[in-house]
């Protein structure tokens, strides 16, 4: 009868393992030395006017969500590509895009084409 091979889990070897505190050791740290509570999770539960965030809605349509997200990254990089291009134009003075659209001949010669 044939064995089955049982193969060590890769997740037992991780390096940044570490053992947590007992939730029982930690109640008891807190109430000896009388300090605030730290680990605190995020509250998802608002006041019944303020209505249910959009964040934890689950009738919430995400695509609109994400769509707002990426519009902002797109911004951002619209704006890093516009800095870069101005400064890229102060530095070169002379020897910036606009200049060599106008002479094509310059471009070819630029390039390593060969002209005719």
């Amino acid at each position: 009868m044939k064995q089955p091979v049982y193969r060590k889990s890769q997740f037992c070897d991780m390096q940044n393992l570490f053992e947590g505190e007992t939730i029982e050791r930690e109640i008891e740290r807190l109430t000896t030395e009388k300090t605030p509570i730290e680990s605190v999770s995020p509250q998802i539960f608002t006041e019944s006017k303020d209505g249910v965030l959009p964040e934890h809605d689950i009738r919430t349509d995400r695509w609109d969500v994400a769509m707002e997200a990426m519009d902002s990254v797109a911004a951002s990089y619209r704006a890093k590509r516009t800095n870069y291009l101005k400064q890229k134009e102060t530095d070169n003075g002379s020897n910036d895009l606009s200049a060599r659209a106008e002479s094509p001949q310059a471009d070819k010669q630029a390039t390593g084409t060969p002209t005719e």
